[in-house]
C-alpha cells in the first residue's frame, strides 16, 4: 500500500510537470496523430521570368493545367502553359479597359475567368484569359478587399473608407453574380479594431467561403481559433486544439520579414512580431473538412491539423516537402508556393487530395 501510495504521488508530480513545460512552450502538443488523408503531386512550375513577374503575389490553376501568376509591380495577369511558357499577358498600369493602378487583390477562377479588384480605379476587373473578354463594375475602395469564387458567383469582402468614421473595423460582404451583374450585401460583420479577445476576427483578417455563403476566419494573435459563420443561420462553430503553443520567429525569418517589407511595400523601419500566429493558413476541402496549416519553428516543416466539419480533430499530414505557402485552393487541388532562395525565380507545385 505505501509503495503504490508512493508512486502515485510520482505520477502526479510527473503529470503536473508535463503540463508546466507545456504551459512555457518547451514541450507543445503538436501532431497528436496523422491523419488518414494525403497528398498526390499533379505538376509543378519553374518560373525564372523577371521581366514579366518580378513581384507574383497572386497565382492559380486552371481547368486546362495552366498556370496564371499575377504580378503587383507591373500590375499584369500573366498566363503560362501547363510547361511555363508564357501564353498571354493582360493588363499593365492604367485606366484603360483592362489596366490597373493598384491590384489590391485578385481571385483565380479555373474557369478562366481572373477577378481583381483596384482600389486605386475604384473598379472591379474580370479578365477572361480564354475568350480575352473584360467585364469592369464599380468597386468602393476599402481596407483589406477580398474576393472569393463560390459556385454561382463573387463573393467581395472589404472595409470601404466611407464608412471607416463610424464603424471602425466592419467588414462588409456582398455577392456578385457575373450573369445578372447584380451585386448584393448579405452581411454587415461588425468588428472592433483594437479586436477585443472573444472577437472571430478583424479588418485586416482572412475569409474562405463555401458555396452557401459560410465563411472561415480566425483572429490576428497568437491564439488557436477557427471560427466558421454562417451568415443566414447566425450560428458559429470553432475549431481548435489545446496544448499548441506559440513560436518565436528567429533571427533569420525577422530578417526576412523585414526584407520583404522593403521589397514590396518600401517600409524601411518594419518592426516584425516576435513570435508567429499559431495559424498560418487554413480551408475547406469539398469533402466538408478543414485544413488548417500550423506554423512551425525555422527550418522545421509546417503541418495541416485536418478536422471534421464539426470540428472534431481527425489529425494532421505534413506539407509537401519544400511548400512554403498555400497559394491557391480549388475543389480537392491545393497549388503550393516552394522556397527558393532566388527572389526572381517562382516555384510552385499542384497536388490532389487523396483518401
Amino acid at each position: 500500500m505505501i509503495f503504490y501510495f508512493e508512486n502515485k504521488i510520482y505520477l502526479i508530480c510527473l503529470v503536473l510537470f508535463c503540463l508546466a513545460c507545456t504551459q512555457e512552450g518547451q514541450s507543445p502538443l503538436v501532431k497528436q496523430y496523422d491523419a488518414p488523408i494525403g497528398l498526390e503531386k499533379i505538376s509543378s512550375w519553374v518560373i525564372s521570368s523577371p521581366h514579366l513577374v518580378p513581384n507574383p503575389v497572386f497565382s492559380g490553376v486552371l481547368h486546362d493545367g495552366s498556370l496564371i501568376l499575377i504580378d503587383r509591380s507591373l500590375l499584369t495577369i500573366n498566363h503560362f502553359d501547363r510547361y511555363g511558357n508564357i501564353i498571354n499577358t493582360f493588363g499593365g498600369e492604367g485606366r484603360g479597359p483592362g489596366e490597373f493602378i493598384r491590384v489590391s487583390y485578385a481571385a483565380i477562377n479555373p474557369d478562366g475567368r481572373i477577378a481583381v479588384a483596384d482600389n486605386g480605379n475604384a473598379r472591379l476587373i474580370i479578365q477572361n484569359v480564354f475568350d480575352e473578354s473584360i467585364v469592369t463594375e464599380d468597386f468602393q475602395p476599402g481596407w483589406n478587399p477580398g474576393l472569393s469564387w463560390i459556385e454561382d458567383g463573387l463573393v467581395i469582402t472589404n472595409h470601404p473608407f466611407a464608412i471607416m468614421e463610424t464603424h471602425s473595423g466592419d467588414i462588409l460582404m456582398h455577392f456578385y453574380d457575373p450573369d445578372t451583374r447584380v451585386k448584393e450585401q448579405f452581411l454587415h460583420l461588425e468588428l472592433a479594431r483594437d479586436q477585443p479577445p472573444d472577437q472571430i476576427s478583424c479588418t485586416f483578417c482572412e475569409f474562405r467561403f463555401q458555396d452557401d455563403l459560410s465563411f472561415f476566419t480566425t483572429p490576428q494573435d497568437t491564439s488557436y481559433r477557427l471560427f466558421k459563420k454562417n451568415p443566414h443561420t447566425k450560428e458559429t462553430t470553432l475549431f481548435t486544439r489545446s496544448g499548441v503553443a506559440a513560436i518565436e520567429h528567429s533571427e533569420r525569418e525577422l530578417e526576412e520579414l523585414r526584407e520583404r517589407a522593403r521589397r514590396e511595400i518600401g517600409a524601411m523601419d518594419y518592426v516584425p512580431p516576435t513570435h508567429k500566429r499559431r495559424i498560418n493558413d487554413f480551408f475547406p476541402d469539398p469533402h466538408g473538412r478543414v485544413w488548417v496549416l500550423m506554423n512551425a519553428p525555422d527550418g522545421e516543416p509546417m503541418h495541416f491539423d485536418i478536422f471534421s466539419q464539426g470540428a472534431d480533430y481527425i489529425g494532421s499530414l505534413d506539407m509537401p516537402e519544400g511548400a512554403e505557402t498555400i497559394e491557391f485552393v480549388a475543389g480537392d487541388q491545393i497549388l503550393f508556393r516552394y522556397q527558393s532562395d532566388d527572389l526572381d525565380v517562382w516555384e510552385g507545385g499542384l497536388y490532389r487530395i487523396v483518401d
